[in-house]
């Protein structure tokens, strides 16, 4: 255990301030420290002591992360730069918004992957730290020590650094070689002239009380050059159950929540075809999901997705489809799409007999194709697989996307493809290609204007309980089934 010198005292923590909630009391703090250590954890450090206090307090890391909504991200991945901003938790730093930034926290490489879960978000920003003091990070950047969160309904306490470039004398310099605080640098044991990074993982809090300890790297910054892209499963603790009203504008961070890192990674690769920047997300993603990637597309005939026939479409559809642009950007849960459904429907049927039937060579690919995109990706992000089956068969065939597809030749884009088909819910028969039973040549119209469609509009639309709305409704919740 640590020993505590004799006649020694810490000098006395500083109260920065309390918080006061509804039903908590939070205590924002600085350690006390001296020349020597940091009083984080109790008592006086002396050489023989610090390695039994790395074994019970401390744990190794090597890399950090951000955790992120799909919707945080996809800005980032657009501007190939971090979308830096100001805190508005409870820190000094909301008394400085100049300073902006983005929250990382400690971890490890060989736990990430595509089994990570998140109640905070889908997609991870992960950067990997550096062996070598000089290559460091953190030998590289001004850090300063900005305080300590106690939380008691949680029984842990939060120490916040900012990592900068930029000097800030108004905050105190942290010394990553001086124990006894959230982060403790040492000479590897393993590798001559490298470093073991480690953070406390149990400290004393404001109140002297033993605690589960994290800490937290405010990163000034722009990390992107260093980030790797990591989905993983979003599992909230509860589905959300907030009501949109509609007249107020509300806008709410709804879409994907509680996806599993199959629809995100899809949602991605949906996302990265509609704005052309498919490289740069492909070669973003992490090793280990590249690897899962690998695995999922291996198996697949790339000729039972992407195909080379030119479907027949319905030209009216188009048109129709390309009228509600600005509804499916709105649509930010199942129920709007459900919505969406029953708005198209009322304006085209192509079994109605009113359809101007055209072969998709005659349409612009760079027209049409980013609107189909556009609805896949909200479709991955807020549908359940059966109301997802439905969209995909009705509204949005593969066969339009497989045939855009088929010319693709670089690997990395054919196997985004095959993943987003892969997804549960995802209809990709090529039923009523040209020269099948089906297709209009051989004498029979295609259902739903494509040649593809395995389900008519007609009979998706006489499903009251699966996709009409109550009449009258001002309201639009957000869905609550469970991901697969």
């Amino acid at each position: 255990m640590v020993q505590v010198g004799d006649n020694v005292r810490a000098p006395p923590h500083t109260k920065i301030r309390d918080i006061f909630l509804e039903d908590d009391t939070l205590t924002l703090w600085k350690p006390s420290n001296d020349g020597k250590q940091y009083y984080l954890i109790p008592g006086t450090l002396k050489d023989s002591t610090l390695t039994p206090v790395l074994q019970s307090y401390y744990t190794k890391f090597d890399c950090v992360t951000s955790t992120l909504t799909f919707d945080d991200a996809v800005p980032i991945f657009a501007s190939q730069s971090t979308t830096l901003r100001p805190t508005d938790d409870y820190s000094v730093l909301r008394d400085y918004h100049k300073i902006q930034g983005l929250w990382f926290k400690p971890d490890l490489e060989e736990r990430l992957g595509p089994d990570d879960e998140s109640s905070l978000g889908n997609i991870k920003l992960s950067i990997s730290l550096a062996t070598h003091d000089n290559e460091s990070i953190f030998s590289n950047m001004n850090i300063y020590f900005l305080e300590v969160l106690d939380y008691p309904a949680e029984d842990k306490s939060v120490s916040r650094l900012l990592v900068t470039k930029t000097r800030h004398n108004e905050f105190e310099k942290y010394d990553m070689f001086k124990p006894g605080g959230p982060i403790y640098m040492t000479e590897s044991t393993e590798v001559e002239e490298a470093i073991d990074i480690h953070y406390l993982r149990v400290c004393t809090n404001f109140a002297g009380k033993k605690w589960r300890h994290e800490v937290e790297f405010m990163l000034e910054e722009d990390p992107w050059p260093m980030c790797k892209i990591i989905p993983v499963n979003n599992r909230c603790k509860k589905r959300p159950t907030i009501t949109v009203v509609r007249e107020l504008g509300i806008s709410l961070p709804c879409r994907y929540m509680g996806a599993s890192w199959r629809e995100t990674l899809a949602g991605l690769f949906v996302w990265s075809l509609r704005t052309h920047v498919v490289w740069l997300v492909f070669e973003r993603l992490h090793d280990k999901v590249k690897l899962a990637l690998d695995r999922a597309t291996g198996h697949v005939n790339i000729k039972e997705v992407i195909h080379t026939e030119c479907p027949i479409v319905c030209k009216t559809l188009f048109d129709t489809y390309e009228l509600l642009s600005t509804f499916i950007a709105k649509c930010e849960n199942e129920q709007d799409l459900k919505d969406l459904l029953e708005i198209f429907l009322s304006m085209h049927r192509c079994d109605d007999g009113n359809c101007s039937l055209v072969s998709l060579k005659s349409l612009n690919a760079a027209h049409v194709l980013p609107g189909i995109l556009f609805l896949l990706e909200k479709t991955i992000a807020c549908a359940s697989p059966q109301f997802r089956y439905g969209l995909t068969s009705t509204v949005m065939p593969w066969a339009v996307m497989g045939y855009y597809c088929s010319d693709l030749k670089i690997r990395s884009h054919r196997k985004m493809v095959i993943f987003i088909s892969q997804l549960p819910g995802v209809n990709t028969a090529l039923h009523g290609r040209p020269g099948s039973p089906m297709s209009p040549e051989n004498g029979r119209a295609p259902s739903s204007g494509y040649g593809s469609a395995a389900v008519t509009p007609r009979s998706l639309y006489i499903i009251p309980p699966l996709f009409r709305r109550r009449r009258g409704s001002q309201f639009s919740s957000v869905s609550s089934v469970d991901s697969p």
